[in-house]
């Protein structure tokens, strides 16, 4: 595999061609069998691809060092104010309803 691709992504047979993202159709093809074959499989590319890094150091600097060349110094900042915290009470509840 090629470090310099134009992108890291793949995509695997889940969806109709052409049928949007979050619509009905998305959503009734998810539920398939395909459609749990194409996300195992998605699982285990991404699980293959982390071996790799693992096991070889010299891929795991090449992929830091792309990485690095990609952000160009850029950090991340969040777009969500830090006064604003997740909402862990309504999850509380919902983990004691579910069980029971």
């Amino acid at each position: 595999m090629s470090w310099k691709t134009p992108t890291t992504e793949f995509g695997t047979t889940l969806n109709v061609l052409g049928a949007p993202g979050h619509s009905w159709q998305f959503v009734a093809c998810s539920g398939s069998t395909i459609a749990h074959k194409s996300l195992v499989f998605a699982a285990k590319t991404i699980a293959g691809a982390g071996l790799d890094l693992i096991m070889d150091p010299e891929l795991l600097r090449k992929a830091k060092e792309e990485h690095a060349d990609r952000v160009k110094g850029r950090t991340y900042r969040s777009p969500i104010p830090d006064e604003v915290q997740p909402p862990l009470e309504i999850a509380k509840v919902a983990a004691v309803k579910a069980q029971g």
